[in-house]
């Protein structure tokens, strides 16, 4: 509005120039002064109107590019915040997933270890149970012979009995207690 004052006084004004009268042989006008005074105070009053809407534009302009300064900034923190967020989150899933890894590792070990002490249990358990079947095995074996040999003289049954009770059992006197000294599996 007062930008349109001040062109429309530079026009009054050129268009007085224009009107007014030359003085012969000189580049001088004759101009009518109370006319040219009158734009030229009316010029003066609009300038500074025009000058201060000049500045409250510029402050204006100046408040809205700091307004979007602070948001941009705001936005940008924000955006690293999820971003170191999101590096957090994945570095603990990572950290997560290699103590998992880890654990099963360690449970794998474990279980291969109680396999083979479970192995060699069995192993000795099953070598102890064929040693005493071998042994029970001999005393049936010398038994059965004892039984099906012929008849013979008192004298001739003493050798036997004495081979029966040394196979029955060695350091011990007597097949029964073998058998319950015998490991229970």
């Amino acid at each position: 509005m007062i930008r349109i004052e001040i062109l429309q006084l530079v026009d009054q004004l050129e268009a007085l120039l224009n009107r007014s009268w030359r003085v012969p042989f000189t580049s001088s006008l004759l101009v009518h002064e109370q006319e040219c005074l009158r734009i030229l105070d009316q010029m003066r009053m609009s300038i500074p109107e025009e000058i201060r809407q000049a500045k409250r534009a510029l402050a204006e302009r100046d408040r809205l590019v700091a307004q979007a300064q602070e948001e941009s900034q705001r936005i940008l923190a924000m955006a690293r915040e999820q971003a170191s967020l999101t590096v957090e989150g994945k570095e603990t899933i990572r950290a997560a997933e290699r103590r998992a890894e880890a654990i099963v590792a360690q449970a794998q070990k474990e279980a291969n270890e109680l396999r083979a002490g479970a192995e060699e249990y069995a192993i000795q358990v099953l070598q102890t149970l064929a040693d005493e079947l071998a042994r029970i095995q001999k005393q049936i074996q010398n038994g059965l012979q004892r039984l099906n040999a012929p008849v013979s003289s008192p004298s001739s049954q003493a050798p036997a009995e004495d081979s029966l009770a040394q196979a029955e059992a060695p350091g011990e006197s007597g097949g029964s207690q073998a058998l319950e000294t015998a490991p229970r599996v």
